[in-house]
């Protein structure tokens, strides 16, 4: 794990969808406090039922999101790309990842403590519920892509 440079954090982190709309300040506060990691192909950031202690953007290259099927397959239901965050159960309770996130190419992330989105929150509860309301934009999201992919596996 390496320390990001400030300017890079600040950039992927102020083109994400989570984070669109918040003051640059903020944005800077959160890169500041976030760390860049790299990934090969085929390896794991996080495993599926694993406690979620990190919300994760794409600095460069790909993640799909993958769920293991009662017959031992497992399925890629979502890919996400340059931008993009995942890892968002991190931000609900329980607090545990719903599917195995793993680089499908050589891929920088920038790892982003929950602490620090709890922090920012709690200082901003506007902001906090913004930031939430995305928090279930992607939780409706994920459902409805699961469901297309499950259904899809099922036939």
């Amino acid at each position: 794990m390496e320390e990001m440079e400030a300017g890079v954090a600040t950039d992927a982190l102020g083109r994400c969808e989570f984070f669109w709309d918040f003051d640059p300040q903020v944005i800077r506060e959160i890169a500041s406090q976030s760390t860049e990691r790299f990934y090969d192909p085929g390896e794991a950031v996080f495993e599926e039922g694993l406690k979620a202690s990190n919300l994760y953007v794409v600095e460069t290259g790909r993640v799909g999101l993958m769920v293991m099927l009662p017959n031992g397959h497992e399925i890629m239901v979502l890919d996400k790309g340059p931008a993009e965050p995942f890892g968002w159960t991190a931000l609900t309770d329980p607090g545990r990842y719903v599917a195995t996130a793993r680089c499908l190419r050589e891929t920088a992330l920038v790892e982003i403590p929950v602490a620090v989105l709890e922090e920012i929150s709690h200082r901003d509860p506007l902001l906090g519920l913004r930031l939430m309301r995305r928090v279930a934009s992607a939780a409706v999201a994920w459902i409805a892509d699961l469901r297309m992919q499950l259904t899809a596996a099922l036939d």
